[in-house]
């Protein structure tokens, strides 16, 4: 005969293990799951559907995490151009000339014929172009370990891909900022035109 009900002080603290759950089977939890692996830690998410010129993400930087990763899930926008980012001090965003920043692209036709592109003492890391109303997605990775050094340097390389009138065009970006200012966060922007849709995430890694 099968019990469907023991007591709690019949059950011995040992006696329960992967033998006697059925890991396959859906469990609903109302609690909260400790003592598990959480090494990639989601900060915020933003999920978008009308036109927006930027989003800020600030106060995100701490001493918890030094790097960071950050992705574009569908990105969509109303006109054809490049996205940019800046970092941030409080709420304000950092435009000095502070910036590196260079991409290679690589596109299905060969007739695209612009395969870098480059800048130094820029005042925002540029990191992919030609997006506009086919869908644009991104992972990108922020270093921060030396964010809070007399010579502030903050890195951020990923990878990107879009389509063009040139079909699918992939990115591999690297930027940095080497300026003096106190860094909590950034800010994505475009050149020209307005975000119309799409999903963005920030994850916190945890140090080892």
């Amino acid at each position: 005969m099968a019990v469907t009900t023991i007591p709690t002080a019949g059950i011995a603290n040992d006696a329960v293990d992967n033998t006697k759950l059925d890991l396959s089977s859906n469990y609903a939890f109302t609690g909260t799951v400790t003592g598990t692996p959480q090494d990639l830690v989601r900060l915020t998410t933003t999920n978008y559907s009308s036109a927006v010129s930027e989003f800020d993400f600030v106060d995100f930087f701490s001493d918890t995490y030094d790097n960071y990763m950050f992705t574009g899930r569908g990105v969509l926008k109303a006109q054809s151009g490049a996205i940019r980012l800046q970092f941030m001090n409080s709420s304000s965003a950092i435009t000095g000339g502070n910036y590196d920043w260079s991409y290679g692209k690589g596109s299905r036709s060969r007739s695209d014929s612009d395969y870098f592109t480059r800048a130094s003492d820029s005042t925002y890391i540029q990191f992919t172009e030609e997006s506009h109303d086919n869908t644009t997605s991104f992972i990108g990775w922020f270093d921060t370990t030396f964010k809070a050094n007399s010579s502030k340097i903050v890195v951020y390389h990923g990878v990107a891909t879009n389509w063009s009138g040139n079909g699918a065009v992939n990115f591999t970006f690297s930027g940095m900022y080497h300026g003096t200012s106190t860094l909590n966060g950034f800010k994505i922007f475009t050149s020209g035109g307005n975000f119309s849709s799409g999903s963005f995430s920030l994850y916190g890694v945890k140090k080892s």
